[in-house]
């Protein structure tokens, strides 16, 4: 779809991000010099988080600044939290977001949270990546999953979970190195529990 300079403005911005948080199958997008501002950008970079159609999105020559770009980053890949993490977008493939009010550092941060989604071309394949680096980023335990997401309620039966669980365990299945940290934080909450009884142990 192609809405370069076709002065939607603000109104028709938001509108267009509206409809992208559900659509099921556009795949290229172009909202290229239509003044869009960082109000509409973040607004996009929500609904970026719900589409996983979208692979090429074009915001060139824009007005939007550094506040869009890092809410597009943030989109992209979020290190926050383990739910973060698995709440980002993983199919978009290309973004361009040159000609704004950005410095080179800004656009270069943004490519690099790019960089996963172009590692594969499916979902859960991504995910497979995202996930061992943010585990080994985070040096967490690794079978503390519950402990890396932000709502401490989640149940796990939950729609979300359940697919995105079979990818969590296939990502540490496939890393020697998560599985060291995994087995060292095995070995120390053992330490803990044989020297203090009373404290439960880290693993669940």
């Amino acid at each position: 779809l192609k809405l370069s300079g076709t002065d939607i403005g603000r109104e028709g911005g938001e509108a267009m991000v509206e409809a992208l948080s559900v659509n099921k199958s556009l795949q290229v997008l172009d909202m290229s010099r239509n003044e869009l501002d960082d109000h509409v950008i973040t607004k996009l970079a929500r609904s970026l988080k719900q589409n996983k159609t979208l692979r090429q999105l074009s915001l060139r020559s824009n007005s939007f600044s550094a506040i869009g770009a890092i809410c597009l980053s943030f989109a992209l890949y979020d290190s926050a939290n383990l739910q973060t993490v698995l709440e980002c977008n993983h199919t978009l493939q290309y973004l361009d977001i040159g000609s704004n009010r950005l410095s080179r550092d800004c656009i270069k941060r943004t490519q690099k949270a790019l960089r996963w989604n172009n590692l594969s071309n499916t979902e859960n394949e991504v995910i497979r990546k995202k996930v061992p680096f943010f585990l080994l980023e985070s040096e967490c335990n690794c079978l503390c999953f519950i402990d890396h997401f932000k709502d401490k309620t989640i149940a796990l039966d939950n729609t979300t979970v359940q697919h995105l669980l079979p990818n969590i365990l296939w990502s540490v299945n496939n890393s020697t190195t998560v599985l060291y940290y995994m087995l060292k934080n095995l070995a120390v909450d053992s330490i803990i529990a044989n020297s203090c009884p009373g404290v439960m142990p880290s693993v669940v």
